[in-house]
């Protein structure tokens, strides 16, 4: 009978739970990601979102990570709803081979995002800290994966060797989808977002002349008293672009060659590094990794 294709309501509905509180997340990390204060999750230099979230590798095609992330759960609510609907039609004609291509197009979008979590996993391990609600997305879509696997085992026609025929008969799906993950691309990378935090493209603000010697003397420490100094290296594409950014205003910074020697006596997780110091030299802030203009502002302390 009709019973036997349905799959189960509540691993529906627990795709579509993820989906919604990976979303929230999501927009909360992308906001961080550009914000110049702590995260909630910062307890400590070990369990810290910032030093993943605000890391040159918290960025894919200049989209910050949070953006895409939200993005691909807008797709996952969306596939949840589209089988919970054609679970309730699939009495009717076609509706069968509909649901087992929809089941089948949920279960790989939930593989791709097993690969994000891989990702997210690998920069954890690179710079030795771990990411409270990084690892809460990583459950998240674990949980939406093992859903989408015993949905997909439920439906009979769905449960064969993964194929491009869902895909291209059910091209319109595909295409909202892929219309969904295009959004974040065009909107920063077409400088309808002003950055911050470790957001380096599209930063660059033209600045009138008052604005330029403002920052100057800020950053210069004639402002605050206290200067900013910057470590990388001449060779490193994350420090040249940094350069390219600040435009005249890098002559304004100290610049400290640092090289692996120097990376691990300073302690340093990346280059370039952002350090904020005293005129006398001595260390009063740090930060790892990229900083736009705005970033630079609030971490040069220029509105104390």
């Amino acid at each position: 009978g009709s019973e036997k294709v349905l799959p189960s309501r509540r691993h529906v509905v627990r795709v579509a739970v993820c989906g919604v509180v990976g979303v929230l997340i999501s927009v909360y990390m992308t906001y961080e990601h550009y914000a110049d204060d702590e995260s909630m999750c910062d307890v400590s230099e070990i369990v810290s979102c910032s030093i993943v979230n605000k890391s040159a590798f918290a960025e894919m095609f200049n989209v910050p990570l949070g953006a895409l992330g939200a993005a691909y759960n807008v797709v996952l609510l969306y596939g949840a709803y589209l089988a919970g609907y054609q679970r309730a039609k699939s009495g009717k004609a076609g509706g069968e081979g509909r649901l087992a291509d929809l089941v089948n197009i949920l279960f790989v979008w939930c593989l791709l995002g097993m690969g994000f979590v891989l990702y997210l996993l690998s920069v954890e391990v690179y710079l030795g800290a771990i990411c409270p609600f990084c690892t809460v997305i990583h459950i998240l879509i674990g949980v939406s994966s093992y859903s989408a696997w015993r949905i997909r085992s439920e439906v009979p026609g769905a449960s064969r060797v993964v194929s491009l025929g869902p895909l291209w008969r059910q091209w319109g799906v595909v295409a909202t989808a892929c219309l969904v993950m295009i959004v974040p691309l065009i909107s920063f990378n077409g400088g309808v977002w002003r950055t911050g935090g470790g957001s380096l493209e599209g930063s660059s603000i033209v600045l009138t002349e008052d604005e330029f010697e403002y920052y100057r003397l800020c950053f210069g420490g004639e402002m605050t008293g206290m200067k900013l100094r910057i470590l990388g290296t001449n060779s490193d594409t994350a420090t040249l672009r940094q350069k390219e950014v600040m435009g005249g205003l890098w002559d304004a910074v100290i610049f400290s060659t640092c090289d692996t020697k120097c990376q691990d006596d300073s302690g340093l997780r990346e280059i370039p590094s952002w350090i904020l110091q005293s005129t006398d030299g001595e260390e009063v802030a740090r930060h790892a990794g990229p900083l736009s203009l705005d970033g630079l502002y609030g971490f040069a302390r220029c509105l104390e």
